[in-house]
């Protein structure tokens, strides 16, 4: 898998992050969320791949399902907090 920490990568977890922490966002379906982010379809599941693999995210259903939902986790929470003051 691609180095997903560095570039558009990064910002788009940034981004999807972002989109979760707030109401009423909480929880979406991952169709939802590359519809928000505006965030092309293959890069969108490569990254909230990786947030799933970190434990950012938690994925309710099937991955690569338009239907399964997604949540951010304490985890997710803290990472976003550290991305954010890096300044992305």
């Amino acid at each position: 898998m691609r180095n997903l920490r560095n570039g558009k990568y990064r910002k788009y977890e940034k981004i999807i992050l972002q989109i979760l922490l707030k109401p009423p966002y909480d929880i979406m379906g991952t169709g939802q969320i590359r519809f928000v982010s505006k965030i092309p379809k293959s890069s969108c599941y490569d990254v909230l791949g990786k947030l799933r693999e970190e434990g950012y995210i938690d994925w309710i259903g099937e991955s690569q399902d338009w239907t399964s939902l997604i949540s951010i986790t304490e985890a997710g929470k803290d990472y976003l907090k550290n991305i954010q003051d890096q300044n992305l």
